[in-house]
């Protein structure tokens, strides 16, 4: 029979075990649905994997030993395999971006010729172009990486070699292409007063990575 000691431990151990289980499933959901990485039900399957792998955990210091072994593998391999089957991937062609930050919306720019902004399967200036947004249409980003400048004659600070990461995942369109605000058009194309210009707030950098494109 158990003594008063073993008695005394179980709800203890029962406590650390429902404490192991809530960490490991916060932790695991707030880095993937957080992290924007997989797709919903990857997000969900990698989060009770890590909720049942805490819950686990604590079992590897009782006795017997060998399920909860069992146990903590098949939810690590079951968290790998989900991780690598439910991963966000943007369309055939368009060039991944990882990092960024919660979008936010910027305006097509409509101040000079071409009106609008062009969207790209890459964040080059020879990428295909894909779409494109008319003057002052609305544009949901949600991050930005350097490359190379499309429009390098441009007025400063129109001339330089960022790009924002379309939201949706469908492209990528240039910083000389958007704006902070809607902008009048200039029939001249004289005026340098370009309008201003989107934000390039660090925490919303990211890396982009290529498919099909060179990055030269």
């Amino acid at each position: 029979m158990p003594d008063e000691a073993t008695n005394s431990i179980a709800p203890v151990a029962g406590w650390v075990q429902v404490v192991a289980a809530a960490v490991g499933g916060c932790v695991a959901g707030a880095a993937t649905f957080g992290g924007d990485l997989l797709t919903p039900m990857g997000n969900a399957i990698v989060t009770a994997l890590a909720t049942a792998l805490g819950a686990l955990v604590v079992h590897l210091f009782r006795y017997p030993r060998t399920p909860a072994v069992i146990g903590v593998l098949a939810c690590v391999l079951g968290a790998g395999v989900a991780i690598n089957y439910t991963q966000e991937e943007p369309p055939p062609g368009v060039a991944a971006f990882t990092g960024g930050c919660e979008p936010f919306t910027v305006f097509a720019q409509d101040r000079w010729r071409p009106r609008g902004a062009a969207v790209r399967e890459a964040p080059l200036p020879k990428s295909p172009k894909i779409a494109a947004f008319s003057g002052n249409a609305l544009v949901t980003v949600d991050g930005w990486v350097r490359t190379q400048p499309p429009y390098p004659h441009n007025p400063e600070p129109f001339d330089n070699e960022y790009w924002f990461h379309l939201a949706d995942d469908s492209g990528w369109v240039a910083f000389a292409g958007v704006r902070a605000d809607s902008t009048p058009f200039d029939p001249t194309g004289l005026d340098q007063n370009g309008g201003r210009p989107a934000p390039l707030d660090s925490e919303c950098s990211g890396v982009v990575r290529y498919r099909n494109h060179e990055e030269s």
